[in-house]
């Protein structure tokens, strides 16, 4: 089914999703998922790292928490304690 297609069936039923009015800016941000990577939903990039599908609330504090640590860099790790 073409997106243009499924546009217009949300419109019929839904009149508040301004969005849908534009199905060039729908196009856009498909492609630009495409472009990315982007393979389904949900999809998270967390500092550059693609997560794709449901992740549980522990596993993904650990992403975060990773992706923290990372971003922070030897020179910026916490001192304990403090």
């Amino acid at each position: 089914m073409k997106s243009g297609r499924v546009i217009e069936q949300v419109r019929a039923t839904d009149r508040s999703a301004p969005a849908l009015s534009q199905p060039h800016l729908v196009d856009a941000d498909s492609h630009e998922g495409n472009r990315l990577g982007v393979d389904g939903t949900p999809f998270f990039f967390i500092n550059g790292h693609a997560i794709s599908g449901g992740v549980g609330l522990v596993e993904f504090k650990k992403l975060i928490d990773a992706a923290l640590k990372e971003a922070a860099g030897p020179s910026m790790t916490p001192v304990p304690g403090r």
